[in-house]
């Protein structure tokens, strides 16, 4: 008489696998590719470290366009063919996989990183907010963020992109591309109305940082009124150098 007992340990592995199958697939998948994205050699290059993995398969798109993908054995750097252009935003997906065979391979899920939109460049620095020695932020009046002759206040910061700006080469830049900008009629006066406009090497679009102080082209500072320096909509304008809390600005960590 045949034993029913094979039967029955083979029905408990079958449940045990179905059981355990989901879980581990489930770690598989969240396996973290730590990808990045940067600018060498004029060149777009993808980087992950994660370890354990013999074989990668990478997509890549520019602006959205239709995705390409490759196959690496080993390799954890992938360059774009093309060369890299400012305004174009990339994509990279990468994944890992335990062989390169298809039909027998456990793969990761895509890890995604993409580079080139305002908040985050390709190359440069990272756009952040500026806050006032009052709390507050430095900020565009939202509805005239890409005019010329925008008012610039500070506000609550709350990560909006009025309120990110990029520190470079003396320039403040806002994230519409505006500088902030010292009024041409008033860059000698205190109370000089300060706004955003076309950048354009101006001595009122220069500013150099001085301890907590932004001084401007003009040789005065930026200033925030200090009847209003906890207020949002608070007036920011040029003032002689002082070191007050008004005239104390820092860029602290992206909101």
């Amino acid at each position: 008489m045949q034993s029913k007992y094979p039967c029955f340990v083979l029905g408990m592995l079958s449940l045990m696998l179905a059981w355990l199958s989901p879980n581990a697939a489930s770690a598989f998948e969240d396996v973290n590719m730590g990808t990045t994205i940067t600018v060498e050699g004029g060149h777009i290059v993808a980087h992950w470290g994660t370890t354990g993995f013999d074989h990668f398969n990478i997509r890549w798109s520019a602006n959205g366009g239709g995705e390409t993908q490759v196959e690496r054995d080993g390799d954890k750097t992938f360059v774009y063919l093309t060369p890299y252009q400012p305004g174009v935003v990339y994509s990279v997906s990468v994944q890992g996989c335990d062989n390169n065979f298809a039909g027998s391979s456990t793969c990761t899920s895509w890890d995604e990183a993409s580079c080139g939109d305002p908040r985050h460049p390709c190359a440069g620095p990272i756009p952040m907010p500026i806050k006032s020695g009052g709390g507050l932020c430095l900020d565009v009046d939202a509805p005239n963020q890409h005019v010329n002759g925008g008012r610039v206040q500070v506000w609550t910061c709350n990560g909006s992109d009025q309120q990110l700006w990029t520190i470079d080469g003396g320039r403040i830049v806002s994230l519409a591309g505006k500088c902030l900008d010292a009024d041409l009629a008033e860059i000698h006066n205190n109370g000089g109305r300060i706004q955003v406009w076309d950048c354009n090497h101006s001595a009122q679009q220069n500013w150099r940082q001085e301890g907590p102080e932004l001084r401007n082209g003009g040789g005065k500072c930026l200033d925030v009124n200090a009847s209003m320096l906890h207020r949002d909509g608070g007036i920011v304008q040029l003032w002689d150098c002082n070191h007050t809390i008004q005239q104390s600005w820092s860029q602290p960590a992206l909101l």
